[in-house]
């Protein structure tokens, strides 16, 4: 409704003006409407991982490098079980 309001304006607007000023002003309408009747767009973006996970991935690779550290089959068995 409010888009057909601006449009009867336009119409009544003078015939001298150029396409390029007729064209930005139609454009301007469709962009204050669009604005005023859906509002604009929040970008909300959550974060790909979580700081809890962050902290689980690097406690299994400090039980992998553990694994990898230890010499002895017992050390490495114990390790691997924690890992």
């Amino acid at each position: 409704m409010e888009l057909k309001n601006r449009f009867s304006v336009l119409s009544t607007q003078n015939e001298d003006t150029g396409i390029e000023e007729s064209w930005k002003t139609i454009k301007n309408v469709y962009i204050e409407i669009r604005e005023k009747i859906l509002g604009f767009r929040e970008n909300r973006q959550k974060g790909w991982i979580s700081e809890e996970a962050w902290k689980e991935i690097e406690t299994r690779k400090l039980a992998k490098e553990n694994v990898n550290r230890n010499k002895t089959r017992q050390e490495k068995i114990s390790a691997r079980t924690l890992y």
